[in-house]
């Protein structure tokens, strides 16, 4: 990123490298800082932000955003799906450091995975439907739901701030951040049956 950062705006290497690994560390750490106006960077880096907030940190982290071992896995049965389309009679297990992942932990990685994904669909559709842009509605949703800090865009880019949304809005960021930092499971929990039953 410090390269596309110093050649498309002409900034010395040295500052440009420096700009782009404490932005890069502040969006997926979650710690919510910036020095510089990242959204005018271009859109490769923006999109290499908005990857980063869904990415996040390690497990076992306080970042948010989906964790680097639910990406591992995802990929792992990606990569175990694909082997079974090629042969479909073969056994495969997913392996992470020759550590087998069971079925429980996959499952529970792909729950997190699609309501990760839904609410941050559902965020950014009701921002279109308030008439925000495109990258101003994603970009709410994923730092919203991945606990981030500073959006993309010009009305909650680095430089400004969410003040300015209606409370409607506010009220479903600041809803999305509480599932983004329960990470889901909390929540899932209370709606299970048997949470209330005695």
């Amino acid at each position: 990123m410090a390269l596309w950062v110093h050649f498309n705006n002409n900034i010395n290497i040295f500052l440009a490298l420096r700009l782009s690994l404490f932005n890069s560390i502040s969006i997926m750490t979650g710690t919510g800082y910036s020095t510089e106006n990242f959204s005018n960077w271009g859109y490769f880096a923006n999109t290499m932000f908005l990857i980063m907030m869904l990415i996040g940190g390690c497990s076992g982290s306080t970042t948010g955003g989906l964790k680097i071992f639910r990406i591992q896995v995802l990929w792992a049965l990606v990569i175990k799906e694909l082997k079974t389309i090629r042969s479909p009679r073969a056994i495969s297990n997913i392996n992470l450091k020759n550590i087998n992942i069971n079925e429980n932990i996959i499952n529970s990685v792909m729950i997190i995975f699609f309501c990760f994904i839904f609410s941050i669909f559902l965020i950014a559709s009701v921002f279109i439907y308030y008439d925000y842009d495109f990258i101003t509605s994603i970009s709410a949703a994923i730092t919203s739901v991945s606990v981030v800090g500073p959006g993309l865009g010009n009305i909650i880019g680095p430089e400004e701030s969410f003040a300015q949304l209606p409370g409607i809005l506010k009220l479903l960021l600041s809803f999305g951040m509480v599932l983004g930092r329960l990470e889901y499971l909390a929540f899932l929990i209370i709606l299970a049956p048997k949470f209330w039953i005695k």
